[in-house]
């Protein structure tokens, strides 16, 4: 077959991007399909709109539950167990129940240091200054425009 009749005689599929990969914490890379996890969770199972207070968009929220897990693993913490109502986890039927499974326990230990750390840092600079050295520290690439 040559290529230039191939290309002629079908049109050419435009390019979608499934799961585009949002940034990399440490060589771990996360994707637009966990940020919907994420949100998914956050709002069904912990009844949430936001992880953190100081959060200007959902982006920099995921980015930095995933940031503050890897703090948390570090320092053994382990956040209280969560209820999951049948009917909250019903909607999210979508995901699969180890996906779900998953960003429960990144949430819930995340959620034990977010609460420490926004209570020791009362002051956005304050907040938004660790944010970024924990950035550094964990060697966040990011990949995503919208989180630049």
């Amino acid at each position: 077959v040559c290529l230039s009749t191939f290309a002629a005689s079908e049109p050419i599929p435009k390019e979608s991007v499934v799961d585009e990969v949002l940034f990399s914490v440490e060589g771990s890379p996360s994707t637009s399909y966990d940020l919907h996890v994420y949100k998914s969770v956050l709002n069904e199972v912990f009844q949430k709109n936001k992880f953190s207070q100081y959060s200007k968009k959902i982006s920099d929220d995921f980015l930095l539950s995933r940031l503050i897990y890897k703090e948390a693993k570090f320092f053994e913490l382990s956040g209280s167990k969560t209820k999951e109502n049948e009917s909250n986890l019903k909607k999210l039927n979508e995901f699969s129940q180890s996906e779900i499974d998953r960003e429960i326990e990144i949430i819930t230990k995340s959620m034990a240091l977010i609460e420490i750390k926004e209570n020791q840092l009362k002051q956005p600079e304050r907040f938004n200054a660790w944010f970024d050295l924990l950035k550094r520290k964990y060697q966040v690439k990011i990949k995503s425009p919208e989180l630049k």
